[in-house]
């Protein structure tokens, strides 16, 4: 019976010591194969990047993959850029940060902090974390009038990431890196990539003895103009929903608790002045049919208050430090020779926009066009004379009478767009009530 006994103690031992060093071996073979790239933001894992490597890092897609919120928070630590561009999904999507206005004196590429449909607090908190890990020496900001909802939501998760002007910042970021290395999906990960030899060569010595016939796609048909038009539909009543306040609901920039989403900005330009950063604002170019939207939803009144607010914004600044550059801001809104861009279909090709993807998106194309804007470029003095306003007090109130102008006029010569802009909020029970 003793002997029995010995011997069941002497097994819980053994099976307590190989579970220890079981789980001991999996953060130690996470942080050695670092799938995920976790392990290399924290520092616990050295790196020597390729050329391709840094590119993805400078639009937040590595060392930690797909450029989301989290990835990009993390990113921007290994990265150390000293140019940054924030925004949203058109800043993702379709700003070259390699573009030469961006980059700094030795070529580097600047740091792409575009996050879809972000608001004003997402932006303003993703601006901090970035001064207070390294203040960098140019910034660009990319502002959506929806961005300024004071009720629009922050993506799930976005407030439990660690932020760098958080107290107790090195160990959010320990703990919070553990928690993910010591995640099943991270082993599982790590364990692919150890394989991933073995499973190359069985390939490999396989592959003769394998036949596979691949059936080839019959070629489509361009899209018609028809059919886009259709898929704007579509589109437009996904942002409403996506982007916009909820049926009923106002568009407001305080909260009941008194925060307001101008002073988002406002608190910007002041981490700007006190870090010496070369600070950029502009209002994104949207395609015409989104200030439509606004204007049916019965928010232009808000709108303008917008563009005034951020204009007294960086005129107070610029009183303020006279002897000082002036942080900048462009209007790149509204209907102007880009944003009322028109659906075309070239022979035998498919129909769209020239310069927007949809209602929000712009094409690559035109953030070429707004940087040569902003950057007084040689390539600005071939743009339209009417793509780009520099805003101030001194003259918001003559550009927003001129917006109204241009407004009106649009809505008589693009009745196509303005059917469809009606009818994607009808369909979604928003009768369209433009505010006078």
């Amino acid at each position: 019976m003793v002997h029995e006994a010995y011997r069941a103690r002497r097994y819980v031992v053994a099976m307590g010591i190989a579970a220890t060093a079981l789980l001991a071996s999996v953060p130690a073979l996470n942080i050695a194969m670092d799938p995920l790239g976790y392990a290399k933001v924290a520092g616990w894992r050295p790196s020597n990047p390729t050329e391709l490597q840094l590119a993805f890092a400078s639009s937040g897609a590595w060392p930690v993959p797909d450029g989301t919120r989290e990835a990009k928070i993390l990113n921007v630590r290994y990265y150390a850029p000293e140019s940054v561009y924030f925004g949203s999904s058109t800043v993702w999507s379709y700003i070259d940060s390699g573009y030469a206005p961006l980059r700094t004196s030795d070529g580097r590429r600047a740091f792409n902090f575009g996050m879809a449909g972000a608001n004003a607090w997402e932006l303003l908190t993703a601006f901090e974390h970035v001064v207070a890990l390294k203040p960098p020496k140019r910034v660009v900001v990319g502002m959506e009038f929806y961005m300024f909802s004071a009720d629009k939501p922050s993506s799930p998760g976005f407030d439990d990431l660690p932020f760098a002007h958080r107290p107790g910042y090195q160990w959010n970021l320990a703990r919070f890196v553990s928690r993910r290395l010591l995640s099943t999906d991270y082993t599982y990960q790590s364990a692919a990539l150890l394989l991933k030899p073995l499973g190359d060569r069985l390939a490999d010595w396989l592959a003769p003895s394998v036949h596979a016939s691949a059936a080839q796609d019959l070629p489509k048909a361009p899209m018609s103009r028809a059919e886009f038009q259709q898929l704007m539909l579509d589109n437009d009543k996904i942002i409403v929903t996506a982007l916009y306040p909820d049926n009923g609901r106002t568009f407001r920039f305080v909260d009941d608790a008194g925060w307001s989403s101008l002073d988002a900005i406002r608190r910007m330009v002041a981490l700007a002045r006190a870090n010496h950063i070369d600070l950029r604002l502009y209002i994104s170019p949207n395609h015409a049919r989104s200030y439509e939207t606004i204007r049916l939803l019965g928010w232009w009144p808000q709108f303008e208050a917008w563009q005034r607010g951020l204009a007294e914004i960086v005129t107070e600044d610029a009183k303020a430090h006279p002897d000082d550059a002036p942080v900048v801001l462009f209007d790149f809104c509204c209907y102007n020779t880009i944003t009322t861009d028109v659906v075309d279909q070239a022979r035998g090709e498919a129909a769209g926009f020239r310069y927007f993807a949809d209602s929000i998106h712009f094409k690559t194309v035109v953030g070429f066009m707004l940087m040569d804007r902003l950057f007084a470029t040689e390539a600005s003095r071939e743009l339209p004379a009417d793509f780009g306003v520099r805003l101030g007090t001194d003259n918001v109130e003559a550009h927003l009478a001129e917006i109204r102008q241009r407004q009106a006029a649009y809505t008589v010569t693009h009745p196509d767009d303005l059917a469809v802009v009606t009818a994607a909020l009808k369909s979604l029970g928003r009768r369209p009530t433009p505010a006078q």
